[in-house]
């Protein structure tokens, strides 16, 4: 028994560096399959973690850029420029001695309670009409440039060029504006130059709100203007569609000449400009920026590298 357990000794000791190295290769190889399932496992971690910031920031893109591009689109282009919302230009001026003179009702989609600035736009604003209104969400500028720059390159300078588009023809339909209002200046009947003006003259007129609410009638592809009047003891006042008085005398038959002769004026010289060419072409970017728009907003993957998901990245 004793001889036994020698024998068994003696064969350990004999053999004692190669089972150490046995005993090593086993432990390096359970040590190196952990590590590579930790690895596994982190890296499943990791990427499941960007999968999941990619999704949030993906989402604040739809929300801050996409849908607010979306409802601009809806809300002001298609609105303003085909008359089915509210009117295209508006008048400032007309008080302190300020004159009137037309501007826009086309809301900058980047700042709140902002309008679009024109090439025509006067130096110094009428401080009433500086603001619309806020019924569509803001851009966010710097998710814009971010996502412009990092995801959707070739998607979103498509908007810029319609924003720039919309900026122009805004500008020229003031322009018309502006010199339609001066062309159909009565010879006969002193125009209002100021709001004032309409409580104590006996006879006036107002051909920006004339050229106004031809602008918007012709945009709405109705070439004529239905004229009110509206008969009291020692005058006559003639109104637009929606009860808007545009001029008074004391002679009918005056006013009525007045307004279909610039009606006249106003239908020719819109038929004789590029308005109408440039607003079909400006609607038809629209609706193509419009459909772009609506593919990003129903794609579920960013698909590229981001700072804003996965930090600061050298650029070469």
């Amino acid at each position: 028994m004793w001889q036994r357990i020698h024998q068994i000794a003696l064969y350990l000791n004999q053999y004692a560096n190669l089972l150490m190295v046995f005993a090593t290769v086993i432990l390096v190889s359970l040590t190196a399959v952990y590590v590579r399932l930790t690895s596994r496992t982190l890296t499943a971690l990791k990427e499941a973690s960007l999968r999941e910031r990619e999704a949030l920031h993906f989402q604040e893109i739809k929300d801050n850029v996409i849908r607010p591009i979306l409802s601009w689109i809806s809300g002001t282009v298609f609105e303003r420029f085909t008359g089915k919302g509210p009117h295209l230009l508006t008048i400032s001026g007309g008080y302190d001695g300020k004159s009137r003179q037309f501007s826009s009702t086309v809301d900058d989609p980047f700042m709140a309670r902002n309008r679009l600035t024109t090439p025509s736009d006067p130096d110094v604003p009428d401080p009433l009409t500086t603001w619309d209104s806020t019924e569509n969400g803001r851009i966010s500028a710097f998710l814009f440039d971010e996502a412009k720059r990092d995801h959707f390159s070739r998607e979103l300078p498509e908007f810029d060029r319609l924003l720039e588009k919309v900026r122009q023809v805004t500008g020229a339909f003031i322009l018309f504006a502006n010199e339609s209002a001066k062309d159909i200046v009565s010879p006969d009947i002193p125009q209002a130059l100021n709001a004032g003006d309409e409580n104590v003259l006996p006879e006036w007129t107002n051909p920006h709100v004339l050229a106004m609410d031809c602008i918007h009638s012709f945009l709405q592809g109705k070439m004529d203007l239905p004229f009110a009047l509206g008969t009291f003891p020692s005058f006559v006042v003639l109104t637009t569609p929606n009860n808007q008085p545009i001029a008074k005398a004391t002679q009918p038959d005056k006013l009525k000449r007045w307004g279909e002769m610039s009606l006249k004026h106003m239908r020719k010289q819109w038929e004789h400009s590029d308005l109408p060419e440039r607003v079909r072409n400006l609607l038809e970017h629209a609706k193509s920026v419009r459909k772009t728009m609506e593919q990003l907003r129903f794609t579920h993957s960013l698909g590229v590298g981001c700072e804003l998901v996965s930090g600061k990245m050298h650029r070469h």
